[in-house]
């Protein structure tokens, strides 16, 4: 999710060419955390779309930018715990068994 003063900025120094719907469509782009975070791809030949990135949750923890998170990982891991069982530790603790 981009901050909507910086797609204007972006925009109209021409740094990006996007045409009006794209536009809008950039700006809704969204992020829910811990839930799923969206992202417009744009190819050489000017195809787009967007799409959700959903994610399960080992990997939401192992990708996460969340600083509760991190610092859990990091704590299991300095009592001795593999980076890969701390990850999956966290992952059960935050989001649950499943």
């Amino acid at each position: 999710m981009q901050n909507k003063a910086d797609i204007s900025s972006v925009v109209e120094k021409k740094l990006l060419s996007l045409d009006p719907f794209q536009e809008r469509l950039l700006r809704s782009v969204t992020t829910e955390h811990g839930q799923y975070s969206e992202m417009m791809l744009m190819g050489d030949s000017g195809e787009y779309a967007v799409g959700r990135l959903l994610l399960d949750p080992y990997s939401r923890i192992l990708y996460s930018t969340q600083a509760n998170e991190y610092a859990a990982v990091n704590a299991l891991c300095e009592q001795g715990l593999p980076i890969e069982q701390a990850i999956g530790i966290v992952a059960d603790q935050v989001f649950g068994k499943e």
